[in-house]
């Protein structure tokens, strides 16, 4: 009877994710049809000192800064649902708090292969690829990923990042990405901020990011020896100064 009645249960819970995974499945379609990236201008208030002096008997000044900030819009009650989804999900799978048990043996096993059984850092999972979306552009670590994807093999590479015939060959950890693409990538962000601030940019950070991207892929494939003349161009515009080793 026991046995009976554990198997009925499996089988009532095998309905019930399948059907959660239909929902599931509708829900994130939803999402991505409805979801889209607002730039919102929000001001911060700071009190401050004058001329930076130090100390609470010093005279005080009130200061209001505003800072662009991306958010994701349009599918707020599709995103909670979907939150309970899973979680019911999880719940029914027996995975709540319980990690990789629910993770197949040989998948597992690859992974610790990889990095020696001491885990990944999760931001490896955000990297630049032919898939990536506008929103993955908002992580500054993915758009410097892909000027380096861009612009390694440029004459100029050598002397800005370090780049080398050996390096130029192969894809690097986000770790071991040189911090001469990020110094480019975060004062691409700083332009944009400064832009939209200034009303002269409207769309969100990674859809102008992934759409400079493209162009700048589309250039080089038509012309390559463009390459060296855009990194030339990219330095310049990001006040790019060259730290000789």
């Amino acid at each position: 009877a026991q046995v009976q009645n554990r198997r009925e249960a499996d089988e009532a819970a095998s309905a019930a994710l399948g059907q959660i995974a239909e929902e599931i499945a509708g829900l994130q379609a939803e999402i991505t049809k409805k979801e889209r990236w607002e730039t919102r201008l929000i001001r911060r208030c700071d009190v401050d000192t004058v001329a930076g002096a130090f100390g609470e008997s010093e005279e005080k000044v009130n200061r209001v800064e505003v800072v662009p900030t991306s958010v994701l819009v349009g599918a707020e009650e599709e995103r909670e649902r979907l939150e309970q989804l899973l979680e019911r999900q999880a719940e029914l799978q027996g995975l709540s708090d319980l990690g990789a048990l629910g993770k197949d043996y040989r998948a597992m096993a690859a992974t610790a292969a990889v990095d020696g059984g001491r885990g990944v850092d999760f931001r490896e999972r955000d990297r630049f690829s032919a898939r990536t979306k506008a929103r993955d552009f908002e992580d500054e670590g993915v758009l410097a990923d892909a000027v380096r994807f861009l612009f390694r093999k440029a004459a100029g590479a050598a002397a800005a990042f370090g780049e080398t015939e050996w390096s130029t060959k192969r894809r690097l950890r986000r770790d071991q990405i040189p911090a001469g693409y990020t110094r480019v990538a975060r004062a691409l962000r700083m332009a944009w901020e400064d832009k939209t601030a200034s009303g002269a940019e409207s769309r969100p950070f990674g859809k102008a990011m992934l759409d400079r991207c493209q162009a700048w892929a589309a250039a080089f494939k038509a012309d390559p020896s463009g390459r060296d003349e855009a990194l030339r161009a990219l330095l310049e515009e990001c006040a790019f100064e060259i730290v000789p080793n």
